[in-house]
């Protein structure tokens, strides 16, 4: 844990500010508790942010790049869409913390948050597109690939949903690798 004699970067708040997401949602974002799960004092928090907003929005940038762009730039190296496929599934399965602070985030946007709801439709958008050029270069048609997208990504809304309500057994890395492995076999056509 950081102590009050540790200088704190910007990336800390943002990570901290994720984890909370995690555990108790958009609503619970707020800099006194960041600042205790980080044991240091709120001036930290003022020399690396002029508000809370500036927080959500370092936040979401954060979340697009590492749920997003990085994921699809690091797919890109893979010459097979099968073998993306596979990948994507359990690179995007896999961490039951980021899910939960991934289902906050949507649930901010449902609720009409105007910060959060077009980033998340932004990502949300992208993440359809891949999806469905994936399945177009496995072969099939443009329609079946909507599908097959739509399908694939119905189920991942509804294991971030899981995730964030710790329903099931879906609490460990290994239970989401394990349920996305599964899921390989219905979510990529033979």
């Amino acid at each position: 844990m950081k102590n009050a004699r540790v200088l704190l970067e910007r990336k800390d708040w943002i990570e901290a500010a994720i984890d909370e997401l995690g555990v108790s949602g958009f609503r619970g974002l707020a800099v006194e508790p960041l600042a205790r799960r980080l044991h240091i004092s709120k001036g930290s928090f003022y020399w690396h942010f002029k508000d809370l907003p500036e927080l959500v929005a370092a936040v979401l940038e954060y979340w697009k790049e590492r749920g997003y762009t990085r994921v699809i730039a690091q797919l890109s190296t893979m010459p097979d869409p099968r073998q993306r496929l596979v990948a994507l599934l359990q690179t995007a399965w896999g961490k039951p913390g980021y899910l939960r602070a991934e289902a906050a985030l949507v649930s901010a946007a449902l609720a009409g948050n105007n910060q959060v709801g077009p980033v998340v439709e932004e990502v949300t958008t992208g993440r359809l597109d891949y999806l469905r050029g994936a399945y177009v270069e496995l072969g099939l048609s443009l329609s079946e690939a909507e599908k097959w997208t739509l399908t694939a990504y119905s189920a991942y809304v509804g294991l971030v949903q899981l995730v964030a309500l710790r329903a099931g057994r879906l609490t460990t890395e290994a239970e989401t690798r394990a349920l996305a492995t599964h899921l390989e076999r219905i979510l990529i056509p033979a």
